[in-house]
């Protein structure tokens, strides 16, 4: 490696992170903790060479939310009469008998 050692350091720090993530997402395995490393930093490596996707502009569709996947519109729950109810069915009940 050449150049700054502080971008050394920060390489590092993203195999890291990434190694983690993947370590993670496969159970937290006991004992492949190299592999993970290998892994993490074959991935950087490869987007090293390849032009950055993450600065082309990206279709709002394929944006994800903070904290989970991004859901299409053929995902999200539909309301069925089994769980949607109507007031008019409501409207006689007053809450449980005494």
């Amino acid at each position: 490696m050449t150049g700054n050692p502080d971008d050394a350091h920060g390489r590092e720090y993203r195999i890291r992170e990434r190694a983690y993530c993947l370590w993670e997402e496969e159970g937290c395995p006991h004992g492949r903790d190299r592999e993970y490393w290998q892994r993490a930093e074959a991935e950087m490596q490869a987007g090293e060479a390849a032009p950055k996707a993450a600065d082309a502009p990206q279709p709002a569709t394929a944006r994800k939310k903070p904290g989970g996947k991004a859901k299409t519109k053929s995902e999200a729950p539909r309301k069925t009469a089994a769980t949607s109810g109507s007031r008019k069915s409501q409207r006689g009940k007053s809450g449980p008998s005494t």
